[in-house]
């Protein structure tokens, strides 16, 4: 068998129709959130990619809000060369709960 009858039999051999193999596929469900399909996220938790549903505020201003934050974030950890993240994420939470404690009133 000569090369171009070698080339031939091969583009042949491919072009059987044959399942995928699965075992190369990720085995993730569609979310239910976001409708998309990736890993599982844990019980309780938003999935990042749903789309927010709050009266006044529409999607694409809190992705901007969000990535905004995430800036002055990665800004000021660096320039406080903060290395506990877990801290600071507690300290924020905290400051963020009595802000809007105080909006309420």
């Amino acid at each position: 068998m000569n090369e171009e009858q070698k080339a031939q039999q091969m583009i042949q051999n491919m072009a059987v129709s044959r399942p995928p193999d699965n075992s190369l596929r990720p085995t993730f469900d569609k979310c239910s959130q976001c409708g998309f399909f990736h890993p599982p996220l844990p019980v309780g938790t938003i999935c990042p990619q749903a789309p927010v549903k709050i009266e006044g505020i529409s999607d694409q201003q809190v992705n901007q809000m969000l990535a905004s934050m995430k800036n002055i974030l990665v800004s000021q950890i660096k320039v406080h060369k903060i290395t506990d993240g877990n801290k600071l994420l507690q300290e924020l939470v905290i400051h963020i709960m009595k802000y809007f404690d105080e909006m309420k009133s």
